[in-house]
């Protein structure tokens, strides 16, 4: 079994009206895309987590948090946390605190959490692959 942790911003802490929010995106899409996303890695036996942030300044002790209560193969970083206008100081943050606490870990970028076992197969695939890091069933884009 290897372990994937999502890390994103809380659904509702989006404004989905913004120039970089996929047309229709809602925070009740948006949550059933995580969950889609979940159900996808354990029907493969793969175990993901979601650590979802706010802009309120606690995101790094979220992240670091769960990254001291698991060891993470991967970890993917959510589309919203990555937009440099409205969020870069949380990018960084987040980026050391996984750093700190997780430097074995495969890092993997979503634009939307449907994109997640297909990330992580990208990132897993290769070396990764050799090392045992990616499950049997995992595709390999």
């Amino acid at each position: 079994m290897k372990t994937f942790l999502i890390v994103g911003l809380d659904s509702h802490a989006i404004d989905f009206s913004g120039p970089n929010v996929p047309p229709g995106m809602t925070a009740e899409r948006l949550s059933a895309q995580i969950e889609e996303t979940r159900r996808q890695f354990a029907e493969q036996g793969d175990r993901a987590d979601v650590c979802s942030v706010k802009f309120d300044g606690a995101a790094e002790r979220q992240v670091s948090d769960q990254l001291s209560r698991m060891k993470y193969d991967c970890i993917m970083i959510g589309g919203g946390i990555r937009q440099p206008d409205e969020s870069i100081e949380l990018f960084e943050k987040i980026i050391n605190a996984i750093h700190q606490h997780a430097p074995d870990a495969a890092l993997a970028f979503l634009k939307l959490p449907k994109d997640g076992v297909a990330a992580a197969a990208r990132v897993l695939s290769g070396d990764f692959k050799r090392a045992g890091l990616l499950s049997p069933s995992s595709p390999v884009v």
